[in-house]
């Protein structure tokens, strides 16, 4: 079940999680073009705060898994199917 408050949803101007959504404000490559870093003002349960995600892609998976570096334990995050 604790998967299922993990997902992540990332579109080029929005993202969403399990209880919050927000702009997308801006995106950077950053560590040689391994690391991806999003500033987003997300907003839920009467809130709204600016936050800073960080991914970092997976070597040898073509592209596919992200490895969420936002919190202190990194999540690997796999691309669903359009």
């Amino acid at each position: 079940m604790g998967w299922r408050r993990s997902w992540r949803h990332i579109e080029s101007r929005h993202v969403s999680f399990y209880e919050s959504s927000g702009l997308l404000l801006a995106a950077a490559a950053v560590q040689g073009n391994q690391t991806l870093a999003l500033i987003v003002e997300l907003s839920g349960e009467g809130e709204t705060w600016l936050d800073v995600l960080r991914f970092q892609l997976e070597p040898g998976s073509d592209g596919q898994i992200l490895v969420d570096r936002t919190s202190r334990t990194p999540i690997k995050r796999r691309r669903c199917r359009s």
